[in-house]
């Protein structure tokens, strides 16, 4: 069992209540709902906030056309006024709604919503609104869109926001932050040399997790691809055995041999079944956490910042006290008391740097326990529900094959 967190203080509420998410985005599986189901309970105290992703659905024509999704919320939150919304929102929406988070809150781990795809984006611009919207493309951003969802209104600190409560009342168009938190960061990054142990060794274990779940994100797509590629061609051996049996005169060969075709055809769909759990029960989550590992490495170079910021300010300071100390030397009586002001100031800066600095570190150590926490019972929790229907799917093979044996044997025992 993983070690539950510790509960963050400030603005943060204690421990949990219930917070449910549903998924209605289309073409949902009734396997996936019952993961996404589990998934999308989370524990806020006294709140219930549910949230739901569907109805994707084209506005416009050609290239300025665009996805909407409905976004449906059911909460007891009194700041909310009502209990029961729907608005509609595109995907720039949900994208400048985290940029807006990660302004707002620097030292959360605000989780990312799916990234942007250019090409996935553009096919769908060229399909009519006759042709609807249900690709592979859309039904894939819209269950991100809803694990996006789910993740901020499950967060103690996030589902506060007020930038939330906008998005989830109205049908406003949220606007880019004013200033980016993601700008060089790479640059400031490598730039920096981490004093701190505590950090430089998260760092460290940041690096590693992201590179093994990139191996892992890798492998899982090549496995997806693998047992779709399976299902494909037992359906094709199914349909051409089943084309020779046509061709048998001996009955109880023919009718064998429809049958064996037959099974091939239910081992195929339970393939094509699992190759759809894979994909989104654990290729997915896999994917997500890569994301998740970009989210902790913008709250690192939110701390730098913050710790750059407070180390201008010292030397701001600095440069203060020996202007004082110079004018004062000189006599020069009609600038001292300005100069006075401006080391007042400058020490103010100092102060307000040095305690935005440690609210930012002390922040981050939370949210990294929280995160662990929560890594930890996802993957336990995907492994079992994979397990589980590894185990069922075989099972179910083998039953197919088992009730076939008998068949097989018997065929043609009075007529061969």
């Amino acid at each position: 069992e993983p070690e539950e967190p510790e509960e963050q203080d400030n603005e943060e509420p204690q421990s949990s209540a219930k917070t449910t998410t549903t998924t209605t985005a289309t073409t949902t599986s009734s396997s996936t709902k019952k993961k996404q189901r589990r998934a999308s309970t989370s524990k806020v105290k006294d709140v219930k906030l549910e949230v739901s992703i569907s109805n994707p659905k084209k506005v416009g024509d050609g290239m300025s056309s665009y996805i909407s999704y409905t976004v449906n919320t059911k909460t007891d939150l009194e700041s909310f006024g009502v209990n029961d919304i729907d608005v509609e929102h595109r995907y720039s929406d949900f994208l400048n709604l985290y940029k807006n988070l990660v302004n707002d809150y620097p030292g959360v781990i605000v989780p990312p919503p799916p990234p942007k795809d250019a090409i996935g984006a553009g096919l769908t611009k060229w399909k009519s609104q006759e042709e609807g919207v249900t690709t592979t493309f859309i039904e894939r951003r819209g269950k991100a869109l809803q694990r996006f969802m789910e993740r901020v209104v499950a967060h103690p600190v996030l589902y506060k926001a007020e930038s939330v409560k906008t998005f989830l009342t109205t049908e406003n168009k949220i606007p880019k932050p004013k200033t980016s938190a993601f700008a060089n960061l790479s640059q400031k990054l490598s730039s920096y040399v981490e004093a701190d142990e505590f950090f430089a060794e998260q760092s460290h274990e940041v690096d590693v997790l992201e590179n093994q779940l990139k191996k892992l994100c890798n492998v899982l797509t090549v496995l997806v691809a693998r047992r779709r590629e399976l299902s494909e061609l037992t359906t094709v051996f199914a349909e051409s055995f089943s084309s020779l049996a046509d061709c048998e005169e001996l009955t109880s060969l023919s009718d064998a041999m429809h049958q064996l075709a037959d099974v091939e055809a239910k081992v195929a769909k339970l393939h094509k079944k699992q190759q759809e759990k894979d994909f989104y029960e654990f290729a997915e989550l896999a994917f997500d956490y890569v994301q998740l590992m970009g989210a902790i490495k913008t709250c690192f170079q939110q701390r730098i910042s913050a710790f750059k910021s407070w180390q201008s300010a010292e030397s701001t300071l600095l440069k203060k006290r020996e202007h004082l100390e110079n004018v004062e030397a000189k006599n020069k009586v009609e600038k001292i008391e300005p100069a006075k002001a401006d080391v007042t100031a400058a020490e103010d800066n100092v102060d307000s740097s040095k305690s935005h600095f440690e609210e930012i570190a002390k922040r981050l150590k939370q949210e990294l326990k929280r995160f662990n926490f929560i890594r930890a019972k996802d993957f336990r929790d995907a492994m079992f529900q994979y397990t589980s229907e590894m185990k069922l799917m075989e099972e179910k093979i083998a039953h197919a094959w088992t009730n076939f044996l008998p068949i097989a044997k018997g065929i043609g025992q009075d007529e061969l």
